[in-house]
C-alpha cells in the first residue's frame, strides 16, 4: 500500500495560522490543577477500595468547585456488578454523564469509561491527573498553544490507548480536541482503517511527525507497548519546550542543559527496554535516533563496547562526561537484578523531580537486587 506524504505547504497553512497565538482556548493553569487534584483524589480513593459513588461524594466535599459536577455524576450512576470471576462494577452511561457536566477536559470521560470497562479505573484516573498537571505547568509558561497541543496529542493518545479505548474512537476524539491539524488525524484514521500501521500512516506527515516519532511508534506497535511509548514521546517534547520557555518558572540555567538532555535520552532508552527491545538493539537505535545533537557518537561507542563483551554499565563508565556515577550505579543494579526497565523509570523519575519538580504519578516499585 503506497501513501503520498502531505505537502509541507498544505500542512503549514494550519500550523502558521496558530503559530503566534497565546494560550486561549484551553483551561487556565488554576482550573487544570483543580481538575488534576479531583482526578488524583478519586484515583487514590478507588485504589484504596472506596466505591465510586462514595469517592465522588467525598471528592466533592474536598473540591468545592467540582462538587456540583461530581454530585450530578453520582446521582446518575447506574451500577452493574459483573459475576465471578470478574467481580467488579461497571457504570452504565458514565461517559455521557461526565461529558454533560461540562467540568472535565474533553479526553477524560472517554478515558475513564474505557478504564471502567477494563477494570483499570484507578490507573486511568491517576494518568489523566498527571497529564492535566503537566499541561498546567506548560500553560503557566510562555509556551504557545499549538506547541502544548502537539505534546498533548501524544500524551492523550497514549492515555486513551492504555485505557483500552478503541483505536478509531481514539482518533475521532483526538480530532474533536483539535490537538493536531484535522487533516492529520483524519488521514491517520483512514489509513489505519485500510490496514496501515499507525507508524506507517504517521510517515505521511514528515512536518508533524519526526523520524524518531515514527520509529518509536513502530517499536510500540511491534512490542505491544504503544501507550508507554506515546507517554514518553510526550514527555520528551515537553522537556524540550520547557527547556526554552522563559516563563516556565523552572529554576533552570545553562548548567542544566546537559541534565535535560540526559533525561530526554533516558526517557527513550527506558521505554524501548520496557517494550522488550534487547539492550544492544536499544543502543543501536539510540545511535541512529537520539534526539540530542552529538550524542549519536556516544551511543555508537557504547554499541561497539557491548559488542566487544562489555555490559551497559561498563560501557557507560567509559564516558564519564556523559553519564554521572549515580546513573552508572543504578544501571549496574538493574543489570544484577535483571530489572533494567524499572531502573530506567527510577532515573527518569529522579531527574524529573530534581529538574522540573514533577513527581511520578504512581509510586515506583522497590528494587530488589544483590550488589556485587
Amino acid at each position: 500500500m503506497e501513501m503520498q506524504p502531505v505537502k509541507s505547504s498544505d500542512l503549514g497553512r494550519r500550523n502558521d495560522k496558530i503559530a503566534d497565538e497565546k494560550i486561549s482556548t484551553m483551561k487556565t493553569s488554576e482550573l487544570l490543577r483543580e481538575e488534576a487534584g479531583v482526578l488524583r483524589l478519586l484515583g487514590t480513593l478507588i485504589t484504596a477500595g472506596v466505591p465510586l459513588d462514595v469517592a465522588l461524594a467525598v471528592t466533592g466535599e474536598e473540591f468545592v468547585g467540582a462538587k456540583q459536577a461530581l454530585d450530578t455524576v453520582a446521582s446518575g450512576l447506574v451500577t452493574i456488578t459483573l459475576p465471578a470471576p470478574m467481580k467488579r462494577h461497571i457504570y452504565k452511561g458514565l461517559e455521557q454523564q461526565l461529558e454533560e457536566t461540562g467540568y472535565f477536559s474533553g479526553f477524560v470521560p472517554a478515558a475513564i469509561s474505557a478504564g471502567v470497562e477494563l477494570g483499570r479505573l484507578e490507573i486511568v484516573l491517576l494518568s489523566c491527573s498527571s497529564a492535566l498537571e503537566r499541561t498546567a505547568i506548560m500553560t503557566s509558561s510562555e509556551i504557545k498553544e499549538c506547541e502544548i497541543n502537539a505534546v498533548n496529542f501524544f500524551r492523550i493518545f497514549g492515555i486513551l490507548c492504555g485505557s483500552g479505548c478503541e483505536i478509531l474512537k481514539t482518533f475521532k476524539l483526538l480530532s474533536s480536541l483539535n490537538l493536531a491539524p484535522v487533516e492529520v488525524v483524519e488521514k491517520l484514521s483512514s489509513e489505519v482503517t485500510r490496514g496501515e500501521t499507525i507508524s506507517g500512516a504517521m510517515r505521511c506527515f514528515p512536518d508533524f511527525f519526526s523520524g524518531i516519532d515514527c520509529a518509536s511508534v513502530d517499536v510500540g506497535e511491534q512490542t505491544g507497548a504503544l501507550p508507554v511509548i506515546l507517554a514518553q514521546m510526550a514527555t520528551i517534547r515537553e522537556l524540550m519546550l520547557l527547556r526554552n520557555a522563559p516563563g516556565s518558572g523552572l529554576p533552570l540555567d545553562q548548567g542544566d542543559d546537559w541534565k535535560l538532555m540526559s533525561l530526554m535520552d533516558f526517557c527513550l532508552i527506558g521505554v524501548l527496554i520496557y517494550a522488550g527491545m534487547p539492550t544492544l538493539r536499544t543502543i543501536y537505535f539510540m545511535a541512529e535516533n537520539s534526539p540530542i545533537p552529538g550524542r549519536q557518537a556516544v551511543y555508537k561507542d557504547l554499541k561497539k563496547a557491548i559488542e566487544g563483551g562489555a555490559v551497559l554499565s561498563e560501557a557507560m563508565a567509559r564516558h564519564p562526561s556523559d553519564f554521572s556515577p549515580y546513573m552508572i550505579a543504578l544501571v549496574k543494579a538493574g543489570e544484577i537484578a535483571c530489572n533494567l526497565e524499572d531502573i530506567m523509570a527510577y532515573l527518569v523519575a529522579y531527574q524529573s523531580a530534581q529538574l522540573l519538580g514533577i513527581e511520578p504519578a504512581i509510586p515506583l516499585k522497590t528494587a530488589q537486587s544483590t550488589w556485587k
